[in-house]
């Protein structure tokens, strides 16, 4: 029998393999250093693979061997059509590279995210960093390799609403292949798809700064650079209790330290929006219509809102669109039609199969309004407000990385058209994206669209500030005002990842729930995924064992069942059945409520069963419902399995007698 470690090595093999197999060809049209096309390789190879593979499991079945097959056929197209890639430029042996010193260390710091998405064991229980509320999704995973694509919502069931899932799943799509070849479940493969997006996405950014600047020192400032964080915390110790007074209560603008661990997706959408604009640019630069080129950047493009709509859709389009535009001639100007015709042909149709999925949610209002970022609590002052955004949040949430991008940019700006198409486009990924989270917030539970978007900035600052720092090397006062500005940002970054990754082992005392879930849960979801068919749903307490996460949610049955749940945390449900009117969700938590928590009724547990489809009833000692006579739930559940003391399984019944 094959450990679980040595399932968890194979899924990372695959996850580089197909990534590498799939993404070298292409790697031609941005180096032709072997080292550097290996390295950017798996970013390029799961873009092609996810875009052209997710619309083929629509229509054939989510097997292993179907996965293998159609990963080989997508490789030998990419090394098919390889041949017909021109290289970027001609190879410099004097060109500097990325060293093997510094791709061991950035490996290493992207364990960082990696290790806040696993399981800290320590005494007789399991702890979990923050970041472990929005791995729920794993069950995404789990969902794709039991389900099929697409899959059937793991998070919500109802009589007479769609049963698919409506959500950019793309990052999830790639996991979940790895998952079914190699046999992990969903939480294993989620935590080796994030480390591994960190590693490309730091990769990516020490690349792109080495080459805008020539010198080799820009990579090594990406790594830190990449782990400062906002300078809100320090400012708050400060200036003292009045600090909360000063500021709207709006949550921040993060960095990649933070939503490396708890948004991989994002961030690996963010990384393909960063290839696609270096593609559209090298596309631009063209005499003739490249369609390998453009195939590539509808891949980029379409798989970056695939695996998120925030960063596909509102933060890399407004930048492609000004960098299009702006290089736009009037005397190549039937060159430019169709090479963007064709790239956008290409994108709408990479996009094209999870779009139509995800517009289901629309017939319950807009998902996008308009706004203008709250700066100050105590005044609601537009000038005050915008002012107070671009001069006085920005530079407090992203320290150096803004500043930095401000010293790049402003000579450049300076020159007006003299600038030349590449710093055109990294000036708009620097600032439009911040533009848009200005201006527009999700109106769906929390403001995704501004957290998010701003990642494709967030990668854009950290290049050309890296950049602009190594081009400005031994003079004095840029080593003062980069330890200026880069320590507490630095201080800030690692306290957090300290807090994410060791605090809790080596300080932390395990509660009660810390403690059941090492000893008592993986048996009980393995009684129950035994019960309860692949396609059915189980109800389960969505408060159960909530002192593990930071806000309320079952991360007991995210990573450990694998099946469906129908009565899931209430934030889940704002995002995953979001199609359903909020009244509808409100009903399902309240219901949840009371079966488990409250008082319920006869009448509770049939609309458990017959309109939220609740096929399977799990109840444990922490549940009101435990200590009421255990025939409460029949006659619409029966028992079907229990281990004293801990649990108890209820099976639905066919009829109300």
């Amino acid at each position: 029998m094959i450990s679980e470690p040595a399932r968890l090595f194979s899924a990372l093999f695959y996850l580089i393999l197909a990534g590498l197999l799939a993404g070298y060809p292409f790697s031609r049209y941005f180096d032709t250093i072997p080292r550097h096309r290996l390295l950017l390789a798996p970013a390029l190879g799961w873009a092609v693979l996810g875009a052209i593979s997710l619309p083929v499991f629509m229509l054939v079945p989510f097997r292993p061997a179907a996965v293998a097959l159609v990963t080989l056929l997508v490789a030998a197209s990419a090394w098919l059509l390889g041949g017909w890639i021109k290289p970027s430029m001609p190879a410099e042996t004097a060109s500097p590279r990325l060293s093997w010193p510094w791709i061991t260390i950035a490996g290493l710091v992207s364990l960082i995210p990696a290790y806040s998405v696993a399981p800290h064991v320590f005494h007789d229980g399991i702890g979990f960093a923050a970041p472990i509320f929005d791995h729920e999704k794993a069950a995404l995973i789990d969902a794709m390799v039991r389900t099929g694509i697409p899959p059937l919502n793991p998070f919500f069931s109802k009589t007479g609403v769609s049963p698919w899932l409506s959500y950019y799943y793309g990052w999830y799509f790639l996991a979940a292949q790895a998952a079914l070849l190699t046999g992990v479940n969903g939480w294993s493969a989620d935590i080796v798809f994030t480390g591994l997006t960190a590693f490309v996405s730091l990769v990516f950014m020490g690349w792109a700064a080495l080459r805008l600047s020539g010198r080799a020192l820009a990579a090594w400032l990406v790594l830190p650079l990449s782990l400062t964080s906002t300078l809100f915390p320090i400012l708050g110790f400060i200036i003292g209790p009045a600090f909360g007074h000063i500021f709207a209560n709006e949550h921040g603008l993060e960095s990649w330290i933070i939503q490396s661990a708890w948004v991989p997706q994002h961030l690996f959408a963010a990384v393909l929006a960063g290839l696609a604009l270096i593609a559209l640019l090298r596309l631009m630069e063209s005499r003739r219509v490249d369609p390998v080129l453009c195939l590539l950047i509808g891949a980029l493009v379409g798989f970056s809102y695939n695996a998120s709509v925030w960063v596909g859709l509102t933060g890399l389009l407004p930048v492609l669109a000004v960098t299009a535009l702006a290089g736009f001639t009037w005397n190549r100007r039937g060159l430019w039609l169709a090479q963007m015709s064709l790239a956008g042909g290409f994108c709408l149709a990479a996009a094209a199969a999870l779009a139509l999925q995800e517009a289901g949610r629309l017939h319950t209002g807009p998902v996008i309004g308009f706004w203008l970022f709250p700066v100050f609590a105590a005044s609601a002052n537009t000038l005050l407000n915008l002012f107070g955004y671009w001069f006085l949040l920005l530079p407090l949430f992203f320290g150096a990385l803004y500043i930095g991008a401000l010293a790049w940019a402003a000579p450049r700006l300076a020159r007006k058209g003299r600038m030349r198409p590449a710093e055109r486009g990294l000036v708009a990924a620097c600032f439009v994206p911040l533009l848009v989270a200005e201006s527009l917030h999700s109106v769906i539970a929390t403001n995704d669209l501004g957290w998010r978007c701003v990642l494709v900035s967030v990668l854009a600052m950290t290049i050309v500030s890296a950049a602009w720092l190594a081009e400005l090397r031994g003079k004095a006062w840029v080593l003062v005002f980069g330890a200026a500005l880069l320590g507490p940002g630095l201080v800030s970054g690692l306290a957090y990842a300290t807090g994410m990754t060791a605090t809790q082992a080596l300080y932390g005392t395990p509660s009660p729930d810390a403690r059941r879930f090492r000893a008592v849960d993986r048996e009980m979801w393995r009684a129950v995924d035994a019960l309860t068919p692949p396609r059915e749903a189980v109800a389960s307490n969505p408060l159960y064992e909530q002192s593990l996460t930071p806000w309320a949610g079952n991360i007991s049955w995210a990573m450990l069942s694998n099946r469906s749940s129908c009565t899931p945390p209430a934030a889940y449900l704002a995002a995953f059945a979001s199609g359903v009117p909020p009244q509808q969700q409100a009903e399902l938590s309240a219901l949840a409520q009371t079966v488990f928590n409250g008082a319920p009724q006869p009448e509770d547990f049939k609309t458990l069963r017959d309109v939220y489809e609740c096929r399977t009833l799990l109840v444990t000692p922490g549940d009101a419902l435990w200590t009421l006579p255990r025939s409460t739930p029949e006659p619409y559940y029966r028992l079907a399995a229990e281990k004293p003391g801990d649990w108890r399984i209820y099976r639905a019944t066919s009829s109300d007698q």
